[in-house]
């Protein structure tokens, strides 16, 4: 019997029964986290060995989240008073903000930032801690917005929550000289156009990644901003696993599309590996196929169980 647990310290232990070969597969996948096995010598509860071992390897690339309705809708555009400002239950809302403090960065695209203001940062769940007991820092929030838009008419200290709320933010874009932002957390980074479809010319995601993880020390990226910057990534094939939330008992009454479905997973190169109920919603985890035959590649889902309860995102 093994069984896993995170305490205080970001520390996990597995309890293993006396004389068990603690060489059994045990398989972990999760950024900062600490794995320690503790072995029962005898039948005292009190005595148990404790036997580290070496840190298991980060999760790396991207990991998409997506929340819909029961009709794959990501908004509604009815009035406030016949909707609500959530859609999904907070058990799911728990769930995104464990993903947040398991990345290193944030992305969304300027319309996410125009339309609620986000802070993108993790307040639901608690900080982890490192080695050291140091508590982790938040997350860089990263905005793809090629003609800088969201600087317009801010000045220095005022406007949106997350270019004055003293965390790390990284915004990409094509603009021309002649703005800028006097604020040391936000890094304005000029990277050339690209057409991503045969209608759609922005930043291509592909140089994103290649900047954060060669300049940045960003290996870990969530995309959850947009319908339209998720079709972007997984156009080009950079989506590793996506967690995808579903309230089946929410259909909006006046929707907005996301113009996805299961085919547009599928048509990414990813394969659905489970699905869990969260709350009063559904979660489906994706992971990247090996290859074209539908095989399951080695980077399955990160931990050692898909759970909402006790899996990857801890």
């Amino acid at each position: 019997i093994l069984w896993m647990c995170t305490v205080s310290n970001s520390h996990g232990f597995a309890i293993l029964p006396t004389n068990t070969n603690i060489s059994t597969k045990i398989q972990t996948s999760t950024l900062r986290h600490q794995l320690t096995i503790a072995t029962r010598t005898s039948d005292d509860d009190n005595d148990i060995d404790i036997l580290p071992l070496p840190l298991p390897l980060p999760v790396t690339g991207v990991t998409l989240k997506m929340a819909f309705d029961a009709n794959y809708a990501v908004a509604d555009n009815a009035p406030p008073s016949q909707k609500s400002e959530r859609f999904t239950c907070p058990q799911s809302l728990d769930l995104v903000h464990k993903l947040r403090r398991n990345s290193d960065a944030v992305l969304v695209g300027r319309g996410t930032v125009v339309r609620d203001d986000c802070t993108l940062t993790v307040r639901r769940v608690g900080l982890l801690n490192d080695d050291d007991g140091q508590q982790q820092q938040q997350p860089a929030r990263v905005v793809i917005d090629p003609q800088l838009k969201i600087l317009d008419g801010t000045g220095t200290q005022e406007g949106y929550a997350l270019l004055r709320d003293g965390h790390r933010t990284i915004i990409y874009h094509n603009a021309g000289s002649g703005k800028d932002i006097e604020n040391e957390d936000v890094m304005l980074v000029h990277l050339s156009l690209s057409t991503s479809t045969s209608t759609v010319t922005t930043i291509s995601p592909k140089d994103i990644m290649k900047d954060l993880q060669t300049n940045r020390n960003i290996h870990h990226v969530m995309v959850e901003g947009g319908p339209a910057t998720a079709l972007q990534f997984l156009s080009q094939k950079l989506v590793d696993r996506a967690m995808i939330i579903r309230a089946p008992s929410v259909t909006f009454v006046e929707p907005i599309e996301s113009g996805m479905d299961d085919d547009t997973f599928t048509d990414a190169g990813l394969i659905k590996v489970g699905s869990e109920i969260c709350g009063d919603d559904m979660v489906d985890y994706w992971v990247r196929r090996e290859d074209d035959d539908g095989e399951v590649s080695e980077k399955m889902w990160p931990g050692s169980t898909i759970s909402t309860d006790n899996g990857w995102p801890y």
